[in-house]
């Protein structure tokens, strides 16, 4: 029998080991020397000299069960210290959600899935590249997003199913929302600038109209009858709504 990680194999041939896996790694947005890791067997890794020591500091996270699966470290690119990570207990048989932010690399950690749903683990989350507010978590019944750092979620529902969500991305040039589900294919938003723009201040007034993207307007060169080449096609339907908000 081999032993891989912590636990051993069934055997040597089977290739599959059960615990001492990396599961997520991540780079700061800062600076390379800083790196993240979260392995299958609940350890949570910080370098901060590139690679050369590493310190676990899964004990300084509250409340999370010894051995909890991490899905996903996620750093922040709004401030050097702040990573966010989620954990994936239901390999333990806790179905629990658990998500936590630190401020310090990683010495401290604070839980912030107040408002998840209970019964239903979280597999990744995401934060918007320009609205350090704007979080967004998959989970095994969807998306759920805050406006205020964690402090509050709230489903995004739509028309997308009711599916476990094991990816999510934000297209940084066109500010779509990239989900990736376990069944049920890739599901696009296409640009989130109303979630982005969303805040408490925002939904305390009487109504807000929201930034719309810049598009195109094709004109013809020349007069009649002597115009040039002309091309012309629909404008995609994403293009010119207006979005707005009214309390």
């Amino acid at each position: 029998m081999g032993v891989a990680g912590s636990e051993p194999m069934m055997s040597i041939h089977d290739g599959i080991s059960t615990y001492g896996n990396l599961t997520t790694v991540a780079e700061s947005r800062f600076t390379p020397d800083v790196i993240y890791g979260g392995t299958d067997d609940g350890n949570v890794q910080v370098t901060m000299d590139g690679g050369e020591t590493w310190t676990n500091v899964v004990d300084e996270v509250p409340g999370l069960p010894e051995r909890t699966y991490v899905s996903r470290l996620t750093p922040s690119a709004h401030a050097p210290g702040r990573v966010y990570a989620t954990f994936d207990g239901h390999r333990n048989g806790d179905y629990a959600p658990y998500v936590y932010v630190s401020e310090d690399y990683g010495a401290h950690w604070e839980r912030i899935d107040e408002g998840l749903p209970h019964g239903w683990s979280v597999n990744v989350i995401t934060e918007h590249h320009r609205a350090e507010n704007l979080l967004f978590v998959g989970n095994e019944v969807g998306v759920f997003v805050s406006i205020d750092r964690g402090d509050s979620w709230a489903p995004l529902k739509g028309n997308l199913p009711v599916v476990p969500v094991d990816d999510i991305a934000i297209h940084p040039r066109e500010n779509d929302l990239l989900l990736g589900t376990h069944g049920r294919s890739a599901w696009i938003m296409a640009d989130i600038a109303p979630l982005e723009h969303l805040s408490a201040d925002v939904l305390a007034q009487a109504g807000e109209v929201f930034p719309i993207k810049p598009t195109t307007m094709w004109a013809q060169f020349g007069d009649w009858p002597f115009y040039g080449a002309t091309y012309s096609a629909a404008n995609p339907p994403r293009a010119t709504p207006i979005r707005y908000y009214v309390r």
